[in-house]
């Protein structure tokens, strides 16, 4: 539970450093939330098609607006927490923009999120875990 609060009580923070359970918790809880959305979206959608109105009504309406407000919302959080992470393994944040690369860029990004961070202090700050690890 600490691990999806934590992002948020660091909304903005670009500095220091993040453990990888922290990326991965707020990415599955942005997921679910939005799964879970767009499925009542659809249902909505469907009980529309059926009574035949074809306009889109006011439930629909403010469903869409709060899934844009939830997204809008976890954005900063969730670029900062992954600028951390590239700061726990000792890289600049600014290899998030690797996104921007093609095809390729996600992969990655995703390559980089599953490699672990540096043992102990390094130029971003404290080791999160608050232990010294040693390669293997």
């Amino acid at each position: 539970m600490v691990l999806i609060i934590r992002p948020f009580r660091h909304y903005a923070d670009f500095s220091g450093r993040s453990r990888a359970a922290e990326v991965w918790a707020l990415q599955a809880v942005q997921i679910t939330v939005l799964a879970v959305g767009y499925v009542l979206l659809a249902t909505i959608v469907g009980f529309e098609q059926g009574a035949g109105t074809g306009r889109p009504v006011l439930a629909f309406q403010i469903f869409m607006a709060l899934l844009l407000l939830f997204a809008l919302g976890t954005l900063i959080p969730s670029v900062a927490v992954l600028v951390r992470r590239f700061h726990d393994q000792d890289m600049s944040g600014w290899f998030l923009l690797l996104y921007l690369v093609p095809y390729v860029g996600t992969l990655i990004v995703l390559f980089f999120l599953c490699r672990p961070g540096t043992g102990g202090a390094n130029r971003y700050g404290a080791d999160p875990r608050g232990e010294v690890r040693r390669p293997a």
